[in-house]
Formats: C-alpha cells, structure tokens, sequence
C-alpha cells in the first residue's frame, strides 16, 4: 500500500465532495445540461493551464496510448453524465447517488477480468464495512424509488469502466495531458449535441458562470486529477473504496456550510465508512512495517 496513492485517493474524494455544492447551486439557476457544459469547460481551461505549467510545449506532443485513453475516457464522460441526469429525473438525487455508489463493487469485478486486478481479503471487508456505512447514511434520507435504477447503473458502469481503463494505461500516459483532452472533447460534444439528446448551451448569467467553473475546477479538474495520479500507486479496487469518504466529506461541508447538524445515524454510517477504509490500510502499512523488521 503506498501512502502517496492513499493520500491521493483521499484528496479526490475531498474535492468530489467539496465541488456538490457549487454545482448543486448553479443547477439551480440554470438547465442542468448548460451547467454541465460551462463546467466541463471551465475544468478543461484549468486542466489545461496546468499541463502547460508543468510541460510546456511537450504538452502538445500526442501518442497513441493518449489518444486512445482520451477518446475512451470523452465518451466514458458523455454516457455516464447523460446517465446520471436521466437518473435524477427517474429516481432522484438520493437513490441515483446511492446506486452510482455501486462501483465499489463493480470496479473490482470489471478489473479481475479486463486488468487481472484481483481484490485482496482486506479490500472486501473494507468494501463491506464501508458499504454498510453508506447504507446507514442513507437510511431515512432517500425516497422510495419512482422508477428503476438502470440509468443510474449505466452511470455507476461507465465511471467504473473509465477508472479501470486509466489504471490499465496509467504508466504509459501524461494524466494531466489526457485529462484535459477529454475535458475538451466532452466540451465539443455537448455544445454540438441538440438539446433534447442532453446538449448544452453556455448562455448563463455571471454567477452561474461562477460556480459552475469553480465546479469544474474542484471535481474534473483537481479531483480527478488526484484519482488519475492515485493509479499509479494503488489499484482501481482501493481508489473505489476511498471513495466512499464521499460521503462523510460531504456532510461536514453541510456542517459547515448550511450549519445541518448530522444525525446520530449519519454520525454511526460515517465511522462504519471510516473502519472500512482504515481496515485495509492499517493492514497493509502492518504488513509492509513487518517487511521491514524482516529484512533488517
């Protein structure tokens, strides 16, 4: 277990969690698909920004691995984000997000087969502790459900499928390099899409403009950046599970923020959540410190 990728994986969900609230708020304010469009942008000039800072001119020199993850991971970006929005329409935020929480299982199932990324003992426990303590957060908040959950699923597949894609090509690809030629992609695409297939426009007002860039600039932008770096580290199935940290992110933003006091339910989800991370990191830093001794 490498500490570099756990701090990583945690940095991503921090940011994950943190870039709801601009983006729930500029929803408000605007369709969701024109939002989504001005965030993506915005993520796709930060992103940008950042490659040439750290690469300069070699930022624009392409080779197939890159190509070819950008391309899977643009359309990853327009399937699954259709797909969560059509989820919101059919069963809503509650149960869309619990489902997409479903990738704690499903990576680990597209990695066995496509990646020979088997999962370790620990990270099932953890995967079962932790999906446990999201059940518990979600116990009393989400409605029943209106429809069924398949779009959601086709969301929680793809982020899923994309995750594992970039653990297969991460040593052969720049991660701020793919990740800003996707964003730019998305952008393309949406703006190109009619309106009624999910396409957007950028005609918002300017506080619109203003949390769905600073959106884009928290979750595509530096949370999955910090998720693309954690693969070299750590394996698909652990940056799944650190996930779930979500979650409880989110609830001290609401703290914070909205001064919305968590129950004592949410407080028991959140430190189930906790030990189903910690669990399979306490066993691997033991095992690596037992390494040590060994070899001294």
């Amino acid at each position: 277990m490498s500490g570099r990728g756990f701090l990583l994986s945690v940095a991503a969900a921090f940011w994950a969690a943190a870039f709801l609230i601009p983006y729930q708020a500029a929803s408000q304010r605007a369709d969701r698909a024109s939002v989504l469009a001005a965030m993506l942008l915005s993520a796709a000039v930060f992103n940008t920004l950042v490659l040439l800072v750290r690469e300069g001119r070699r930022a624009f020199v392409f080779d197939r691995p890159a190509l070819t993850v950008s391309a899977m991971l643009t359309v990853g970006t327009i399937v699954g984000n259709i797909a969560i929005a059509m989820s919101l329409l059919d069963i809503g935020p509650g149960m869309t997000s619990v489902v997409l929480k479903s990738q704690v299982v499903l990576i680990p199932l597209f990695a066995w087969p496509l990646i020979d990324e088997r999962p370790t003992k620990t990270i099932v426990v953890g995967a079962i502790l932790g999906l446990g303590g999201f059940a518990l957060l979600q116990a009393g908040a989400t409605r029943g459900l209106a429809g069924a959950p398949w779009w959601a699923l086709l969301g929680a597949a793809t982020f899923g499928l994309m995750q594992v894609a970039t653990k297969n090509f991460i040593t052969r690809i720049r991660p701020a390099q793919v990740n800003a030629t996707r964003l730019w992609l998305a952008v393309a695409v949406m703006l190109l899409l009619p309106r009624s297939a999910g396409g957007g426009q950028l005609q918002l007002d300017a506080k619109t403009w203003l949390l769905a860039a600073t959106a884009g600039v928290m979750g595509p932008g530096i949370s999955r950046l910090c998720l693309m770096y954690a693969l070299r580290h750590v394996t698909a199935s652990f940056t799944a599970l650190v996930s779930l940290f979500g979650p409880v992110f989110a609830f001290g933003f609401g703290y914070l923020v909205f001064t919305d006091v968590p129950t004592k339910l949410e407080i028991a989800g959140s430190v189930l959540i906790l030990s189903g991370v910690a669990y399979p990191v306490v066993i691997a830093w033991r095992a690596r410190e037992n390494s040590r001794v060994a070899d001294v």
